[in-house]
């Protein structure tokens, strides 16, 4: 991967990077923006050749604390996927989602993803360096062929509200979600 831009603007600090080759056809770009010392955004972009299942995948220490209502989600014997423990599965739409978290009995952050393209969302427990040891797994999973993940990381457990717009360019033509950081703000 490289970076592609990276700074401080406006008193917020940001790094937007471009994952390199990681699939074949699959264009992966992410934003971090460190609005507070407590509140980072993410943005993530993808674009693909063809419509495809698209996931974004995070983990974290702690535990996962009053997960929203889900089904079972039988983890598959793949790679990755086969040492997930007590999945669980949701759709997420207009209004997002709010997951919370406990790392430690005085911190409890919360992630909170963006409504927009309907998702699903799948909670469970990966492993951390052994698997005996069991983290809080979160992944985002949509079927497209370019879209944008918007979530945030709440470190101070705050509840943040996410939306998104769409996005077009000086002659007021839509703009895709997933189209390059750098080509947007051209176009602006």
């Amino acid at each position: 991967g490289q970076s592609i831009a990276f700074g401080t603007e406006q008193g917020v600090d940001y790094s937007i990077t471009d994952a390199g080759p990681i699939y074949p056809d699959v264009r992966f770009i992410r934003t971090a923006a460190l609005l507070t010392h407590e509140l980072i955004v993410f943005v993530d972009q993808v674009q693909a050749a063809k419509p495809s299942t698209l996931d974004i995948s995070y983990h974290q220490l702690g535990a996962w604390n009053s997960l929203p209502p889900g089904n079972p989600w039988p983890s598959p014997s793949m790679p990755g996927y086969k040492y997930i423990q007590q999945a669980t599965t949701r759709t997420v739409g207009e209004d997002g989602l709010v997951l919370k978290t406990s790392v430690l009995d005085d911190w409890q952050p919360t992630i909170v993803l963006a409504g927009g393209d309907p998702s699903e969302i799948i909670t469970g427990y990966g492993i951390l360096k052994t698997t005996e040891q069991r983290v809080p797994w979160l992944l985002q999973r949509r079927r497209a062929q370019a879209t944008a993940f918007v979530w945030a990381l709440c470190l101070d457990g705050a509840v943040v509200k996410l939306s998104v717009s769409a996005v077009q360019n000086a002659q007021g033509r839509p703009l895709s979600r997933a189209a390059e950081p750098r080509r947007l703000a051209e176009h602006a």
